[in-house]
């Protein structure tokens, strides 16, 4: 995982929550945390510790806070990669072998309000994984 994703998420916590409590995350994820830089690639297991941390800390579910993750995400990536974002776009697929679906949950509808494009999200079993197929609707 993108070093940019561990830096967001501090900054994500931070503003909704106060850095008092990221402080907190970051003690209770343990002293082998690396310092993350934004174009370093670190293994997943740094943001599992780090949720899991969040979880107890926040005492709200891995799964909300991915999906608040996500949708405070998307607006930064809009500005980002724009440019390669085709507006004809008229459904996504999206699977996740991390088991971070609800982190891509939230970064579709952060899309959706960053376009101001209403969207509807259907999550399909699909074998061991989970599919979400994302339809745009008409404004």
């Amino acid at each position: 995982m993108h070093g940019l994703i561990f830096n967001q998420l501090q900054q994500f916590v931070t503003r909704t929550h106060g850095p008092v409590v990221w402080e907190e995350i970051e003690l209770a994820a343990g002293k082998d945390l690396p310092m993350f830089m934004p174009t370093k690639v670190y293994d997943d297991s740094h943001f599992f510790s780090m949720l899991q941390a969040a979880e107890k800390t926040l005492k709200v579910s891995g799964e909300n806070i991915m999906h608040s993750f996500g949708e405070y995400l998307a607006p930064q990536l809009v500005k980002i990669y724009a440019q390669t974002i085709k507006p004809e776009w008229v459904e996504i697929l999206y699977t996740s072998s991390r088991g971070m679906v609800a982190f891509g949950k939230g970064l579709i509808v952060g899309f959706s309000k960053a376009f101001s494009q209403p969207l509807e999200i259907q999550q399909i079993k699909q074998g061991e994984g989970v599919l979400l197929r994302i339809t745009m609707l008409k404004n």
